[in-house]
């Protein structure tokens, strides 16, 4: 028997060298979500970490942040490195990331975002939230479309103090890759499957934000018009820096 192991909001745990905080469904739709949002279980040698979201559901932070207007925020099941500053990257330092993702079958897409992993960047006094610098992130290719796929995002402003959320920084073509359900994804920086999708040498991130830390798990937009679920796993998850 496979002992199954649940993790709950705002939880926190040492795991491979970093620190961790748990970011997820706490309640849907006015009532408490009792569990089963993000477990952990061991399969042939390997912890595998599964996160499930559905729409309206709301983590704490978000119940804060979105107070009044919750229609308007994401739902999100994510496993966070911020919680020790040894996990936040400094500006100018080479890292990697890599994990394998298998999206378990289910109804199709209809958000227009779902990150699935980021580089998010935490700003410093005096400034306000962006969009993370760097995600992947799996969508319809096109509203109404049969085809999932997956695609990567950049961002950046380089100029303290502005205004802009970001801009995007376009990759091209190869920035997105059809999805196919239940099968393991191994991603490496902007790497599928040992296929290399995005060539990029550039800035990414924001002026005068102190670093980025990485997330993994899903982290969906509110606008979702087909209500589905969505569930997926993660294993041999290793992040750090090169050298």
């Amino acid at each position: 028997m496979t002992d199954i192991i649940e993790h709950t909001d705002g939880q926190r745990i040492s795991e491979d060298g970093h620190a961790v905080r748990f970011m997820l469904p706490a309640w849907r739709h006015d009532h408490p979500i009792t569990g089963g949002v993000c477990t952990d279980r061991v399969l042939n040698g390997r912890r595998v970490r599964t996160f499930s979201i559905q729409k309206g559901d709301l983590s704490a932070g978000e119940a804060r942040q979105y107070a009044g207007r919750v229609k308007d925020a994401p739902a999100r099941a994510m496993a966070v490195f911020d919680v020790s500053k040894a996990d936040v990257r400094p500006p100018g330092k080479l890292m990697r990331a890599s994990f394998t993702i298998t999206v378990h079958p289910g109804l199709l897409m209809t958000h227009d975002w779902c990150g699935i992993c980021q580089y998010n960047s935490r700003p410093s006094p005096g400034e306000r939230w962006r969009n993370p610098p760097f995600a992947i992130g799996m969508k319809p290719r096109a509203r109404n479309s049969r085809e999932e796929v997956f695609y990567v995002d950049l961002t950046t402003f380089p100029t303290a103090g502005s205004q802009e959320q970001g801009r995007h920084i376009d990759l091209g073509p190869k920035a997105l890759l059809p999805l196919k359900r239940d099968r393991p994804y191994a991603l490496l920086k902007v790497k599928v499957d040992d296929k290399l999708i995005v060539d990029y040498a550039g800035p990414t991130g924001y002026a005068n934000f102190a670093g980025c830390f990485f997330a993994y798990g899903l982290y969906r937009s509110p606008w979702c018009p087909g209500c589905e679920g969505l569930t997926a796993s993660f294993a041999d998850v290793v992040e750090g820096a090169v050298g």
